[in-house]
């Protein structure tokens, strides 16, 4: 899934802000083990809100999300995850 976009070709790009919460989220999600349902308590805005939907997008296949999402939502959502996949090794 994530070698046929790969971030330097794609026509989108993942704002600053945008990185940074997904960084902060995944964490919470999958490096410290959070469940969804508790972060979700936490919220703080419509960015957050956002960006942890996108990292818990990540326990769902791609089958069901393509059926779920228009093509552009599915396009961005798969351009965050590979960023995730690309640098989740840094996030521990």
């Amino acid at each position: 899934m994530y070698a046929r976009h790969p971030l330097k070709n794609t026509p989108h790009s993942l704002s600053q802000s945008m990185k940074l919460l997904l960084a902060y989220w995944y964490r919470k999600r999958f490096v410290q083990r959070k469940d969804t349902s508790e972060l979700m308590r936490i919220i703080q805005d419509q960015e957050d809100l956002r960006a942890l939907s996108i990292v818990a997008m990540l326990d769902v296949d791609v089958k069901t999300m393509r059926t779920l999402l228009e093509a552009e939502e599915f396009r961005f959502i798969e351009l965050c995850h590979a960023y995730l996949h690309h640098e989740s090794a840094h996030f521990s």
